[in-house]
């Protein structure tokens, strides 16, 4: 009977070390993009779950020994879930990650010879005494030169860098 219960508290611990390790904040005072990151909140309310399940069937396990295999396999199961969620949240924190990253790049020049001719975009061009500085309309690229976006005229310039124009 003692050896049961120590056995009983011992997974107890475990089991709620797992909890409070999987299922802490995410991240607090954070701008929310598109939804994502309550979804990652129920997640971490999922994986909680799951690891109390299993918390529930060890246990069950050490109460009832004629059905222990039964309830160890439960276990395993709701483990084996939980941490499939958890594989699932990390995916989605790295493709947010990913999107963030992507995002920012899009605010950077690009170099003149990557600009593309399908979209509006804002030009730098280099002043005579060497300053860089942007163009407040958008324009376009076209085959052999330049125009601007809203009228369609063509403009002279040579310019040195790009980006998206919105």
């Amino acid at each position: 009977m003692i050896a049961r219960a120590a056995a009983k508290s011992a997974t107890h611990r475990l089991t709620r070390a797992r909890i409070k390790w999987c299922c802490t904040p995410i991240r607090r005072n954070v701008n929310f993009i598109w939804g994502v990151f309550p979804m990652l909140l129920r997640l971490s309310e999922h994986i909680r779950a799951c690891y109390e399940r299993s918390a529930r069937a060890e246990e069950q396990a050490i109460i009832d020994p004629g059905f222990k295999s039964h309830h160890l396999e439960t276990a395993q199961r709701w483990a084996h879930l939980a941490r499939s969620f958890e594989f699932v949240e990390s995916l989605e924190r790295f493709l947010l990650d990913l999107d963030r990253f992507f995002a920012a790049k899009r605010d950077l020049w690009q170099p003149i010879a990557t600009a593309p001719y399908d979209r509006d975009l804002r030009l730098a061009v280099l002043e005579a005494n060497g300053v860089a500085h942007p163009l407040v309309f958008p324009t376009r690229r076209i085959l052999g030169g330049w125009i601007k976006a809203e009228t369609k005229e063509r403009i002279q310039l040579d310019p040195t860098h790009w980006q998206d124009w919105s």
